[in-house]
Formats: structure tokens, C-alpha cells, sequence
């Protein structure tokens, strides 16, 4: 049994008869990817090209190089043990670049202390966007993540099984909104996204091949990184073109009962999960969830390093963050940015998604169990 690190496809959501098939309600735009919405949010926010934005160094490098290659000037921050940003270190990156934008980020789910960013910067005129790519469904206070800054962006497939990638939200009265809402690109085709997932779904109930073996992964990133001899830089994309949600997004977006079930069952696959790996001597970041949260990751503290590896090898999606991919000028640095690298060493992250049941769980923990004593 291979334990997947992103959700099964819900045949019997999709089905379900619901009142709406646009989810127009969650006030969305929807892009290709997660990056796009960033791009297409600070546009729309009157931050152009050339300006300098605040990023936590703690990120995946993927998030801010088309920033870099659109024209923008990052600043990178450290982020706190807590995964929280200190308010006087942006301040003082905001004063020494010039800033004009922070990205703040709730990271794996676990809501951010964004309010307090956002009433020291508004004044100040500089943009706070929330990034809530791992928190679609998470809510701090009775409401959802993302409303406090002046935008939002999000990644709908990492709480969601459906091929689209990111969506942006705007709060505040934004200079380019109408060319937001002026048009929209074709939704992104399922038929194709759903055989993958079937095909994948297959190979975790047989069990092989392990589609998290290291040499999987390894070829993976070879495969990622490789692009023909004499082929041009990819371009970035100036400005961002929203699209239609796939039909698999808003069968499941007009499905309240169905966001309600994912909560539920996350928190209850969360609460088993860090119980048994604290039973097995290993420290949960968050040991318990606050009402609302609905995390991505169970992130486990393993000093040691090795628990992801081991469990990779054995068939279950575990991972760092960001791992691979944490911004070059960042992994530069480790003096520089010591919280950052700290995290992405020693953070074990376990699924604990809607598809994740009891079995899994049990076979998650047992494989834990057998990675301690095995160092």
C-alpha cells in the first residue's frame, strides 16, 4: 500500500447534485498556477514591475522566480520558529528596499498573525498579500484565511483533487480589478487529469512500483530541470490571463457539504496522526489545531533528518518544505537566514488529506515507529 501525499479524486462529490456549478460566491479568479495569481495580484494591487516585494525566506523558489523574471526586486526575510514573521524585521527590510508589497504566508494551513502586518503597513501604503496556498480551507475566527491583507492567493490542487492551480482574491479596492473580471481563458481539460489520477490511485492500492522511491524522485527533478540544448529561457508572463474553474473545481466548490467533510475529516486524520508519532518520541509543531484549521501537512519536528527519506522509500508521500526548490539566495546563507534552513532540515510533513483513512494511518505510524529505532 503506498500512502499518496495529495487526495483521491471524489467520484461520489462530483455526483452529488448541488444548486450551483459556479462558484462564483468564493469571489475567486483563477489562474494556472499559484505563481500566476501572485503575478496577476500585484498588478491589480498597482504594484508594477520594478518595485520591491518582501518575501519570507522560508518559500519555495518556484513562488517567487517568475517575480524575479517579471521585473520585481525580492527582499528576503527570515521567518520565526513559529513560522511567524517578525513585524520589526519587515518593517526594516520595508524602510531599506523601498518595499511596496509583503507577502505573508500561512504556512501548511496553520493560520498567520497577518493583522498585525497589515495596520503597520497600510499606512504606510505598502500591500500585504496573503499567501494561503496550503490554508483554502482553514479559518481563524469564524473566518476564512486571506481577508485581512489587501489580496490572497491560493493553490487549489494542494486542498483539492482537480487540475487547477491558483486563484487570487482581491480585498481592497484594486487599480486593475476590471481588467481582472474583462475576460477569461478556457478551463483547464479534466479528462486527461483524471486518468493520471486513476492510473496513480491504482499503483497506490497495488503498492508498486513506489512512486516515492529516492531514484523516482531524483529522475523526477532531472526530468523538471532539463530543457532541450539552445532552448530559450522561459518567458514570465507580464500579465496573468484568469480562467474559467474546470468542471471538476466547481462541482466541488458548490458542494458545501463536501468542503464541511474535508475539514472534519483532516482534523480527525491530524489529531490520530501527531498523537501516535508524539507516542513514537517525535515533537509535533502544533500539537493541537485550532477550530477552523484544516492543515496540508502533520509537520513533525526529526532532528535526525532522516524520517522522510525512510519513509519515502517505504511508500508513503511524505516531505520537506520546501526542500529542492528553497531560493538559491537563500540556501547561500545559512548565517543569513538560520530559521529557514533549520525548518526545511529538520520539518517531516505527513499527509493527512481527506483521503487519508484509518489504514493509512496505522501504516504511517507503524513505518514512524520503525524509523525511530532504526537510527
Amino acid at each position: 500500500m503506498i500512502v499518496l501525499s495529495r487526495p483521491a479524486t471524489d467520484f461520489a462529490a462530483l455526483l452529488k447534485k448541488t444548486g450551483s456549478r459556479e462558484p462564483a460566491a468564493h469571489g475567486l479568479y483563477f489562474y494556472p498556477r499559484g505563481r500566476d495569481a501572485l503575478l496577476a495580484g500585484l498588478h491589480a494591487l498597482g504594484v508594477p514591475p520594478g518595485e520591491t516585494v518582501v518575501v519570507p525566506a522560508y518559500i519555495c523558489d518556484s513562488t517567487i522566480a517568475p517575480l524575479r523574471g517579471a521585473g520585481y526586486r525580492v527582499l528576503f526575510v527570515d521567518v520565526e520558529p513559529n513560522f511567524e514573521l517578525d513585524l520589526a524585521k519587515v518593517l526594516a527590510a520595508v524602510e531599506q528596499g523601498g518595499a511596496r508589497a509583503v507577502l505573508a504566508v500561512h504556512y501548511f494551513g496553520f493560520p498567520a498573525g497577518v493583522a498585525r502586518l497589515v495596520s503597520a503597513l497600510r499606512p504606510r501604503g505598502v500591500r500585504v498579500i496573503e499567501d494561503c496556498c496550503h490554508s483554502f480551507l482553514t479559518r481563524s475566527g469564524g473566518q476564512p484565511v486571506g481577508l485581512a491583507g489587501d489580496a490572497a492567493i491560493f493553490s487549489m490542487r494542494k486542498t483539492l483533487p482537480v487540475p487547477d492551480g491558483g486563484a487570487l482574491r482581491l480585498n481592497t479596492a484594486s487599480v486593475g480589478a476590471a481588467a481582472l473580471a474583462a475576460g477569461r481563458a478556457g478551463a483547464p481539460p479534466v479528462a486527461r487529469y483524471l486518468a493520471t489520477r486513476c492510473a496513480e490511485a491504482a499503483v497506490a492500492a497495488v503498492g508498486w512500483p513506489n512512486i516515492y522511491a529516492g531514484a523516482v524522485d531524483a529522475a523526477k527533478r532531472r526530468v523538471r530541470g532539463a530543457r532541450p540544448a539552445h532552448a530559450p529561457e522561459p518567458q514570465p508572463v507580464a500579465q496573468p490571463v484568469p480562467q474559467a474553474p474546470s468542471a471538476l473545481l466547481a462541482r466541488y466548490l458548490a458542494n458545501a457539504d463536501y468542503l464541511r467533510q474535508i475539514g472534519e475529516r483532516v482534523a480527525h486524520n491530524y489529531a490520530r496522526l501527531v498523537e501516535g508519532a508524539a507516542a513514537c518520541g517525535l515533537q509535533p509543531c502544533v500539537p493541537q489545531l485550532a477550530p477552523g484549521c484544516v492543515p496540508q501537512w502533520a509537520p513533525l519536528c526529526d532532528d535526525s533528518g532522516r524520517l522522510v527519506p525512510w519513509l519515502r522509500e517505504h511508500g508513503v508521500g511524505a516531505a520537506r518544505w520546501p526542500w529542492h526548490e528553497l531560493p538559491s539566495e537563500v540556501d547561500a546563507a545559512p548565517q543569513r537566514y538560520p530559521v529557514s534552513h533549520d525548518l526545511n532540515r529538520r520539518l517531516a510533513l505527513l499527509p493527512v488529506h481527506q483521503s487519508i483513512g484509518s489504514r493509512h494511518i496505522v501504516r504511517m505510524l507503524a513505518l514512524v515507529r520503525q524509523g525511530m529505532a532504526a537510527q
